[in-house]
């Protein structure tokens, strides 16, 4: 009977291991594509944030200028303060604009070390 039981548990230890070495095999394996899925998911994220923040600055100074041709049409001295109002609304709308899509097309690489370390003071 003992050695049933201890039979049992050296093929359970035995099966229990290949099964890792076979998922350490199978993640090794994985690695490059989940990086290179990893890489595209976020220079598209990153890309789409960009391209709303240049939207959302073409929309204000529209707006800008709309607004004040309502307010003053007749006044063509205008041009000056839009043009500051407008560079204002650019520079607060730079948070929005994310060049982190421009990193990883260029230097993927740097931006994976990145990402890791960023992963790693996460936690």
């Amino acid at each position: 009977m003992n050695d049933q039981l201890e039979t049992a548990l050296t093929l359970l230890v035995n099966n229990t291991m290949v099964g890792v070495d076979s998922a350490g095999e199978f993640l090794i394996a994985e690695t490059p594509v989940v990086i290179e899925q990893l890489l595209m998911w976020y220079m598209i994220y990153k890309a789409i944030l960009f391209g709303l923040g240049i939207l959302s600055c073409i929309l204000i100074t529209w707006a800008w200028l709309w607004f004040a041709k309502i307010k003053e049409p007749d006044k063509s001295d205008l041009f000056g303060p839009l043009l500051l109002v407008t560079m204002m609304s650019m520079m607060g709308l730079f948070f929005l604009i994310n060049l982190e899509w421009l990193q990883i097309w260029i230097a993927p690489k740097v931006w994976l070390i990145e990402y890791v370390a960023d992963l790693a003071g996460s936690k």
